[in-house]
């Protein structure tokens, strides 16, 4: 009697952890956000005086949650953020008027279309949230005032960032 019990509790046994395991891969994710395109103005100024101006609005936040831009092209920047395990990499689309911001590529953050709907890691619906709720933030207080190196090129964050986590 003890060995057919067990007989028939092994492959129960069995298909329960493999349901929890399952389970827990599928609940680390979620659907990708893919937002709109979001029209901005400047609180008090309307819209923006250029897109270098959105520019500068797009790199002060990006810097402020950790995305450091790899790559740009005119209306472009390429920004890349990561944590220990995981990393994504996304365009956004900018110009005088407001941005976009647009899944390129990501590491371990589980991307994948699943009947028609494409679905990530919530890590990554979180990275972008942050990142264009500070844009908003930037353009509903204002621009702000510094000039400098993020002027001229997309690298200038991550130096930026480099020597002020050296002091």
């Amino acid at each position: 009697m003890r060995s057919e019990c067990g007989r028939l509790l092994a492959p129960a046994l069995v298909a329960a952890v493999l349901a929890i395991v399952a389970g827990t891969a599928f609940a680390s994710v979620q659907p990708m956000l893919e937002p709109e395109r979001v029209e901005l103005s400047l609180r008090g100024a309307g819209p923006m005086p250029d897109a270098m101006a959105m520019r500068r609005l797009v790199l002060g936040a990006a810097s402020l949650h950790g995305w450091q831009a790899v790559g740009e092209a005119p209306g472009q920047l390429t920004l890349q953020v990561a944590s220990k395990e995981r990393g994504a990499t996304i365009d956004v689309l900018y110009d005088a008027a407001g941005y976009r911001i647009r899944y390129r590529d990501s590491v371990a953050m589980d991307h994948a279309v699943d009947g028609g709907r494409t679905v990530i890691h919530p890590r990554y619906n979180k990275w972008v949230t942050d990142l264009s709720n500070e844009i908003r933030r930037g353009a509903r207080d204002g621009l702000p005032q510094r000039r400098g190196p993020a002027e001229g090129s997309a690298a200038a964050p991550a130096a930026t960032m480099a020597s002020t986590a050296s002091r």
